[in-house]
């Protein structure tokens, strides 16, 4: 027979500190104070809460256990004591329900004892072990990518702008500024005065230096245009903005490859296997499982499509009920579920779709009278179902099996 808790500590956690509240099975006010988030506060902290319980059974709810909350979650895990994630949103929930609406560190530590108290039975424990230690690594690793690949669509903005100064209509022989042929001649030749007295075939050979696709139509066609262009900016700080934005971006791209690797390898530690479903690469399977974690703390895959923000809301009042696209959930997932929809239902060149099962269940969908952007939905939820059930079976990707 288990113990019932007498006491529950409810916890807001800050960068800097964390408040603390007690309350009793009755949901007294026993004590409030706050400590300072260091490793050398956390057993006086504890002292003082462990005076005011008297040894009677105790749990513990923390509002972040990941972040800034997980060192003192891991110190009371190491103790043996019961350490459950209360979700902010619970809380929040709490303190808005009430009438008189009030905001503080203290309320928040109180509302965050309140939901552990009512709801402890349901919310996930804290568990410090080497799988959730993994989960860390992968999030931090996938967040670490996802910062280097918005600086790196940043670098590209910014050198498309300092390009057309200098080579108007340069999108005529490199459309693409990713490839090594235009990164190398941009880097070599920053300014059209760079070429002066170059022929075509000069040309060619000091790019082919560096890439070996580079054709002389294409030498060709730059020549022409620079004799033509005699309005172009002729800026040495121009022409260094772009020099040192592309070596950032030969850098930075670097670095996310040396980055995916080491994400290939814990993805792999895992034993999960979502990089085998079609449009999904490294990148996105760390998204997945950095955001969803233990797929374990989800009962089924319906608890998971809530999670994600792409389950059904019904609202109902004087006996009618409709059913709205739901506008809360995880942001990052619902996202990421979108594009690998759009991804599932696109077609070839030849408008021959590329993944036929899914094609043919999103024109059911329209058939039966939803739109297209109901139809997607659809879809997302099947691969939600697919992401939920490899998860958990540490499956690999059936497509004949996947719609069944």
């Amino acid at each position: 027979m288990t113990t019932r808790a007498e006491y529950y500590v409810g916890i807001d956690t800050h960068k800097f500190s964390h408040t603390v509240s007690v309350i009793n099975y009755d949901t007294d006010k026993i004590l409030t104070f706050s400590f300072e988030n260091t490793p050398e506060h956390f057993e006086s902290a504890l002292g003082r809460i462990l005076e005011v319980t008297e040894n009677e059974p105790l749990i513990f709810g923390l509002e972040d256990v990941k972040s800034f909350g997980f060192m003192f979650s891991e110190f009371l895990d190491a103790r043996d004591y019961t350490v459950h994630h209360v979700n902010p949103a619970l809380a929040d929930y709490l303190r808005r329900s009430s009438p008189n609406y009030k905001k503080s560190d203290d309320y928040d530590a109180y509302c965050v004892a309140r939901v552990l108290k009512d709801s402890h039975k349901e919310l996930p424990l804290f568990k410090h072990k080497e799988e959730q230690e993994l989960f860390s690594n992968i999030r931090l690793l996938t967040n670490l990518r996802n910062m280097l690949s918005n600086q790196k669509s940043i670098n590209y903005r910014v050198l498309h702008q300092q390009l057309e100064k200098v080579y108007p209509g340069y999108e005529k022989y490199f459309c693409n500024l990713q490839t090594k042929s235009a990164q190398a001649f941009y880097k070599q030749f920053p300014s059209p005065r760079h070429l002066d007295g170059y022929t075509t075939d000069q040309l060619v050979q000091e790019i082919k230096q560096y890439t070996r696709i580079f054709r002389a139509t294409t030498a060709d066609k730059i020549l022409t245009s620079i004799k033509a262009n005699i309005t172009a900016h002729r800026s040495i700080y121009i022409e260094e903005s772009i020099v040192t934005l592309i070596e950032t971006i030969q850098r930075t791209s670097e670095e996310i490859t040396s980055i995916e690797s080491k994400l290939d390898v814990l993805i792999h530690e895992t034993g999960l296997k979502l990089q085998t479903i079609p449009n999904i690469n490294t990148a996105t399977a760390g998204r997945l499982i950095s955001e969803i974690g233990d797929i374990n703390r989800f009962k089924n895959e319906k608890q998971l499509a809530k999670f994600c923000g792409i389950a059904p809301v019904s609202l109902g009042s004087g006996g009618k009920d409709r059913d709205f696209v739901s506008k809360t959930g995880n942001r990052k997932l619902r996202s990421t579920f979108y594009f690998l929809a759009v991804g599932m239902i696109s077609t070839d060149i030849h408008s021959n779709a590329k993944q036929p099962q899914f094609r043919t269940f999103y024109e059911k969908k329209l058939k039966e009278g939803k739109s297209k952007s109901q139809a997607l939905v659809c879809i997302m939820r099947q691969l939600v179902r697919i992401v939920f059930i490899m998860m958990r079976d540490k499956t690999e990707w059936r497509p004949l099996e996947s719609n069944n």
